[in-house]
Parts: structure tokens; C-alpha cells; sequence
């Protein structure tokens, strides 16, 4: 028998440096063994980079989750350093980084979906 999702939903949480507090505790789950799981899932990766976890909770308090990349926004944020152009180049580094969480293959739609989430933050990509 399939369990009853109760609450699913996204988080931004850095990668081997989760701790119970305020982003997870609205969720309603255990999260000193939360943490230890995603703590445990992202030791590979480097410690304090920013991912998005889909996560998902059921009746019984039980939960799935899954990581994901860094959000298109942060990526820009860390290139950007506070400026408002962003070069053509930059643009295909993000869309590489980003290829294996977009819902597509191929990299001109890629390109497109990473464009759009550039132009609704204000950024003027230079070629």
C-alpha cells in the first residue's frame, strides 16, 4: 500500500552543513536524523554549496528526498559578484552546470530556460 504524501515541497540547504532550526522545522520531521541523512547524502560534494532538496513527507512522518543542483539565482549571484551584465560564455557555464536538473536534452532549450530565469533578474548578457 502506497503511504498518503502529507507535504512535499522544495528546500536550499548547504551541502554536509545542515542543522535542525528553521527551515526544517515547519516540516514536521525528524531533523537531527534528516540532517544526518542529507549531511551524509552531500559529503561529496563541497561543504556549504547551496542545493535545492525536493523533499517529501507522509502520514506516518516518514519522508523521501532528493538533491538536487544549485538554484539558477545562486549560480548568477556567485558569478555576478553585483554586477548587471553577464557574459555569453558565463551563460553556457551555467547552462552546463544546470543541464542534468532541466527537464530537457537538449541544450539550446537548456540555454533558453537559463536565458529566462537571467532576463526575469535583470541581468543584460553581453556577448
Amino acid at each position: 500500500m502506497q503511504k498518503k504524501i502529507l507535504r512535499r515541497g522544495t528546500l536550499q540547504l548547504p551541502c554536509n552543513q545542515a542543522k535542525p532550526g528553521a527551515a526544517l522545522s515547519s516540516w514536521g520531521i525528524n531533523m537531527p536524523t534528516f540532517c544526518r541523512e542529507f549531511n551524509a547524502k552531500t559529503s561529496d560534494q563541497e561543504a556549504g554549496k547551496i542545493v535545492t532538496v525536493k523533499i517529501e513527507v507522509f502520514e506516518d512522518k516518514s519522508y523521501n528526498f532528493e538533491v538536487k543542483g544549485t538554484a539558477t539565482s545562486i549560480l548568477l549571484k556567485n558569478l555576478l559578484k553585483g554586477e548587471k551584465v553577464i557574459s555569453s560564455a558565463s551563460v553556457d557555464e551555467i547552462v552546463q552546470i544546470k543541464m542534468k536538473d532541466l527537464n530537457t536534452d537538449s541544450l539550446e532549450k537548456a540555454r533558453k530556460t537559463v536565458l529566462g530565469s537571467i532576463k526575469s533578474a535583470g541581468i543584460r548578457v553581453e556577448n
